[in-house]
């Protein structure tokens, strides 16, 4: 598959769970889980729709790996911003 497609795959796959988690307010949940056991550098990142998105498209390279599907590392890099002009 060419890396412009998966680069909009991955984007709108991200996309979908930050909308998911922001609109079932887990979230939030999760935000302040964070804040009671002090992790306030992960609670700030969850708060961020590009951190969010970044670390969001690490675990779906990670998890493409996992089940055998290869994405290219440059997914990495090009998804984040467009999964955060979609958010």
């Amino acid at each position: 598959m060419p890396a412009i497609y998966q680069i909009i795959i991955v984007a709108l796959i991200a996309a979908f769970v930050i909308l998911f988690l922001g609109r079932t307010g887990l979230r939030l949940k999760i935000r302040d889980c964070c804040d009671k056991k002090r992790l306030r550098l992960i609670a700030d990142m969850i708060d961020c729709d590009f951190c969010l998105s970044f670390w969001l498209c690490v675990i779906i390279l990670i998890c493409s790996f996992l089940f055998g599907h290869g994405i290219s590392p440059l997914v990495l890099v090009c998804s984040p911003p467009i999964t955060r002009f979609l958010v």
